[in-house]
This record gives C-alpha cells, sequence and structure tokens, in this order.
C-alpha cells in the first residue's frame, strides 16, 4: 500500500444537504398539479419502491407517483413510464403532515446505469383535489444537475433545488445512494436544527463513528453549525479503543456566520487503513452554546444517504460510554489528504 498526497477534500461534505429551518416544498392543490425530480440511474436493475415526503398536508387526495422518461428538449417529464405499468397510487390524508412514504411500483423500472429519469408525485386530473405540501429539499449551493421541476402553473417549470427528499429501492431489496436525493425520515425533529449544547449538556460530546472503506491519511475536519455558534469547542477523532488519534481546539468566534459548514484541519495528519472504525466529535469546553447539525433517516434507509451505511450518530455524556443511532447521521466528517494508488 502506497499513499499518495491529494489536495485535501471533505469527504462526504458536497452531498450533505443543509436542512435546518425552513425546508422548500411544492404545494399541489389543482389538479394535474406535480411536482418531479430528474436524476439518474445509480445502477443498473430494477427499481421496484419509491420513497418521498409530505411536509404540511391540509387536505388528503390519492397522489400518483411515477417513473417517466424525460424529454430531451426541455429536460421536463414527458408524461410517458419509463416502463409499463411504472407507476402506483398513495392515499395521502389530511393527518399525514411530515410523513415518508414508501410507494411500490405497478411493475418495476428497469434501468440502466445512468439513465436519466423523472419521478413524479401528481394530483389527479380530475374530481375534488388535494391541498399539500411535498417536500423538496435543499443544499447550500445550486446545482444544474440533478434537478426539481414543477407543474402547477399549467406548464413545466425547472426549480434552483439541488436535492429531493426522495429515495428509489431495486428489486434486491437494497436502498442505493442516489446523486441528490436523501430520504428523511417522519416528524419535522428529523431534519435536525441544529442541536445546541455545551459543556454541561447531556450529551456534550456529539459526532459521527465511521468504519473507513478505504486507506488514507485523514488531515482534518469538517461539520455543520446552525444557529448559535459562539461556544468554544475541540474537535476530536478517536480509534475504537477511545484513543485520542488527533484534536484540536478552535474559538467558536472564529465563524463570520450564523450556520454552514466549517472546515478545519488537524495539527497532523493521521493514517488509517481500510476496515478501520473511528469516531469524530465535537466537544463544547465552556458553558456557551455551539450547534451541530443532524439527520434521521426511515428505517434501514441509511444506505440511501449521502454518508452512507457506514457513517452513523454517535454521542456520549461525561466521557462516558458511547451511543451510536444506525439510522441517523451528523453531518461531520474527514478532510482526505492522501489515498491509496494501490501499489
Amino acid at each position: 500500500m502506497t499513499l499518495v498526497a491529494v489536495p485535501p477534500f471533505a469527504w462526504g461534505e458536497l452531498e450533505t444537504p443543509f436542512f435546518p429551518g425552513t425546508v422548500p416544498n411544492t404545494v399541489l392543490d389543482a389538479n394535474s398539479e406535480a411536482t418531479a425530480f430528474v436524476f439518474q440511474a445509480p445502477k443498473t436493475g430494477t427499481i421496484d419502491r419509491v420513497g418521498f415526503r409530505t411536509a404540511t398536508v391540509t387536505t388528503g387526495d390519492t397522489v400518483t407517483v411515477s417513473l417517466q422518461t424525460v424529454d430531451a428538449s426541455t429536460g421536463n417529464p414527458t408524461g410517458t413510464l419509463a416502463g409499463t405499468n411504472t407507476s402506483a397510487t398513495q392515499v395521502v390524508n389530511a393527518a399525514d403532515d411530515n410523513v415518508w412514504f414508501e410507494v411500490t411500483l405497478t411493475a418495476g423500472a428497469s434501468v440502466t446505469r445512468g439513465d436519466v429519469l423523472a419521478f413524479v408525485v401528481a394530483l389527479p386530473s380530475s374530481g375534488s383535489t388535494g391541498n399539500m405540501q411535498i417536500t423538496r429539499g435543499q443544499t447550500p449551493f445550486l446545482t444544474q444537475f440533478p434537478y426539481g421541476s414543477n407543474f402547477t402553473g399549467g406548464a413545466w417549470a425547472k426549480t434552483t433545488q439541488g436535492a429531493a427528499c426522495k429515495a428509489v429501492r431495486y428489486s434486491d431489496s437494497t436502498w442505493p445512494y442516489t446523486l441528490g436525493m436523501t430520504p428523511i425520515a417522519s416528524a419535522v425533529g428529523s431534519f435536525g436544527q441544529g442541536n445546541s449544547f455545551s459543556s454541561s449538556s447531556t450529551p456534550d460530546e456529539r459526532g459521527c463513528k465511521i468504519t473507513m472503506p478505504f486507506p488514507c491519511k485523514v488531515s482534518g475536519s469538517w461539520h455543520r453549525g446552525s444557529g448559535t455558534t459562539a461556544g468554544d469547542y475541540t474537535m476530536k477523532l478517536y480509534d475504537v479503543s477511545n484513543t485520542v488519534l488527533a484534536s484540536k481546539t478552535f474559538d467558536g468566534d472564529f465563524n463570520p456566520v450564523i450556520g454552514g459548514v466549517v472546515w478545519q484541519m488537524f495539527d497532523t495528519e493521521v493514517t488509517l487503513a481500510a476496515g478501520d472504525v473511528v469516531r469524530l466529535t465535537k466537544l463544547p469546553t465552556t458553558t456557551t452554546a455551539t450547534t451541530l447539525i443532524d439527520m434521521t433517516y426511515p428505517t434501514g434507509l441509511a444506505s440511501a444517504s449521502p454518508l452512507g451505511s457506514s457513517h452513523v450518530h454517535t454521542f456520549r455524556t461525561d466521557a462516558g460510554s458511547w451511543t451510536d443511532v444506525t439510522d441517523k447521521s451528523t453531518l461531520c466528517g474527514l478532510i482526505i489528504s492522501a489515498l491509496d494508488n494501490g501499489a
């Protein structure tokens, strides 16, 4: 194994959506209105189930959920199913605020990795109509692809969203990560609100437990904060035996904005091997609060998240025993400075 230096990069940071505060939603409240997300199939196989999330549902209705082809001249859904019967209906009741739905398609969509598809949620074309919000999602930057598009004014109009609160399942029962998609569990709190905590909190140390998939060197950490971040803190990297591999204390005032991503370097690099289990945590050093965002996924769907099932939420109080939460991720991670070249 030979580790080769690379320009340092924040592994997983770019893909993580930034959900705290106001989450963008599409309102469907008239016949035939629809919201879509245009994406690429993450692997070759058969997509047999899809997931999406509501926000506020004022009036319930039966929506049609489908995978459609995309018009090469407009970039919008064509209205033609991606395969025979690649659609299904889902009853959304007025009480179904902030609910994650998983819908099995009438027939699976046979796809090839890289196929461009539209994931569409639509109200009926006639009869009484519902009034509901379908959660879109967002990232801290704009993307040109993948993207959303809404049919809410008699024509499709693309949105500036860079992420979708959706997921797709394959007939092999896997929920792979699909670029631009993140599954979010039911309830408002599953979005994470930048958990505010200090040295006097319970728990007082939060972060992520990571199982390394490759050999590398780590030179620092990244994390997403929100709200008040004035409290001082230490970023700590532990091995599986709780030995501190690296740490760095930071002044919480070194932050020009409220919220956002923080990139910080350790004093020295740490070499990790494939299969190593490490914990990266944020430990407040004063009673002034700091923040750290986490996100909760539907049960068993961590694999469909940007950070994957090998990156899970961890916490403890007063240097006690760790608690790990499988279907939850803390939005923090490693800055990589060298990778194995296979030699």
